[in-house]
This record gives structure tokens, C-alpha cells and sequence, in this order.
């Protein structure tokens, strides 16, 4: 997806590093197998900080109609990774229709701000090849900001950061891997 950059027209980013993806693929070869370290990493990390998961009911969308929409059912309460591309932009996007149009046109996994700084550095410095792992805490819908809490919020930067952790180590030549 091309953009238009600080006034200026620029291109999709390049792909990640190919040790990256390659431990990005390791993770999910692991998941598919029942083995998530991420998850070892994010109960340590709420523990440390007296932080749970908040209450599925404050986990609501609509959609278009404003009429709430079930989210899918899973055997466990943990965390879902998503690969795929991230939209990124220098202000806060709470228009659910525009949101449905990038997913539809584009692609996109999530909406988000904080990567804007990233793109745009990596613009700066000619530099391409970057990945962006994201806690999705909202759903880019001002009729449901009032939920929001900081404790999504925390939680979300939590599982980023446990999956940034595994996400590591598992690349080919990290100390430790034992693959």
C-alpha cells in the first residue's frame, strides 16, 4: 500500500529481516503444535505487575448498524497473534467504515498510530525492512471509546511485549535457542 508521506508520496515498506521472519515462522510452527512461550511470558509479566486479563463484556464492536458483534469462541482465554499488514497513520482513525474499507481494500490486520513514527523514520534514513507488533486494544470505533480502559490497554502492551520477547529469542544465532 503506498501513502503519502510527510507531503511526500512513498511505497510500502520492505519485508522484515529474513532472520525475523524466520523466527516469525518458527512461533508459529510452535503455536500450531500447542506450544506459545509467549504465553509463559505474559503470565509472568501481569503477574509481576498485579495486572489481569480485563472482563471479556468490555471487549464489545459493532458493526455497521451499531448492533453488537459476537467474537468467535476458543477453547482457551488467551491471547490471538495475527500476521499480516498493519495501517499506520499520524492521527487517532475512529471511523468503523473506514477501518471495514482498509481491511477490505488492503488487507489490514489493525489500525494503529504508534508504527507512524517507525515508517517514518525508516523513510528518513532510506532505510526499508521493519516490523511492527501491536497489542490491539480497540477497534478504531468511537461508539465504543467509552470502553477503552487503561486496563486493555496494559494488558495489550503486555501481550505485544511477551510475544516481542519470544519473538527474539527465537531468532536463528539469539543466546539460549536451543532449536
Amino acid at each position: 500500500m503506498s501513502k503519502l508521506h510527510r507531503g511526500r508520496f512513498c511505497g510500502a515498506a520492505g519485508p522484515p529481516s529474513a532472520r525475523l521472519l524466520e523466527a516469525v515462522h518458527m512461533l508459529e510452527q510452535d503455536k500450531m503444535s500447542g506450544r506459545c512461550s509467549w504465553n509463559e511470558y505474559l503470565r509472568n509479566g501481569l503477574m509481576a505487575r498485579s495486572l489481569t486479563m480485563p472482563e471479556a463484556a468490555t471487549d464489545v464492536v459493532f458493526d455497521e448498524n451499531g448492533e453488537k458483534i459476537d467474537h468467535p469462541t476458543f477453547p482457551e482465554s488467551r491471547p490471538r497473534v495475527f500476521l499480516g499488514p498493519i495501517a499506520s497513520a499520524n492521527a487517532v482513525q475512529g471511523d468503523f467504515k473506514k477501518r471495514d474499507r482498509l481491511r477490505d481494500e488492503h488487507k489490514v490486520k489493525a489500525v494503529e498510530m504508534e508504527g507512524y513514527g517507525v515508517a517514518d523514520a525508516m523513510w528518513e534514513h532510506e532505510t526499508s525492512g521493519y516490523m511492527v507488533v501491536r497489542g490491539i486494544c480497540d477497534y478504531c470505533d468511537i461508539r465504543t471509546k467509552h470502553l477503552q480502559t487503561d486496563a486493555w490497554k496494559r494488558y495489550a502492551a503486555m501481550v505485544a511485549a511477551a510475544y516481542v520477547r519470544a519473538l527474539i529469542e527465537a531468532m536463528p544465532g539469539s543466546p539460549g535457542v536451543d532449536r
